[in-house]
């Protein structure tokens, strides 16, 4: 079984109302959900009778591509600007990491992680994107 992510849900999840970003989340889901499937080992793929794990490698697959687009959506022009007026202050709200403002991509990559093949390397990802010093200042 192939996993399912939907433009719908993306855009449910990130809360966009209208059809602007239909195209980049159009490319980002045939981007990545066919790394993700690749990743994944072929039994769990198949496991159609689980649908628990089907939900949870869906789930999955949902958080990195949500994350993915948010994380385009924070590197516009404009948007991970700091603005300050007679002393308030507005900044982003997403200021984890440049690579996963959200903090979904590594969210589902770990929800991933029991069903990976096992010659793909989680650990050095983990280590980099837990060593990032990064910030929109």
């Amino acid at each position: 079984m192939a996993l399912t992510v939907t433009r719908s849900r993306i855009k449910e999840r990130c809360a966009v109302s209208d059809s602007a970003y239909d195209s980049a989340i159009d490319n980002i889901i045939s981007d990545y959900v066919p790394v993700i499937e690749f990743a994944v080992r072929n039994e769990f793929l198949v496991d159609v009778s689980n649908a628990g794990l089907q939900a949870t490698l869906n789930l999955a697959a949902l958080e990195i591509c949500c994350g993915e687009f948010l994380g385009q959506r924070m590197r516009e022009p404009g948007t991970a600007e700091k603005i300050s007026v007679e002393g308030l202050s507005v900044e982003p709200v997403l200021q984890k990491s440049f690579r996963d403002p959200s903090g979904l991509v590594l969210v589902g990559w770990t929800r991933l992680r029991p069903y990976l093949k096992s010659d793909i390397g989680f650990g050095p990802m983990a280590r980099v994107l837990s060593g990032l010093k990064e910030s929109f200042e």
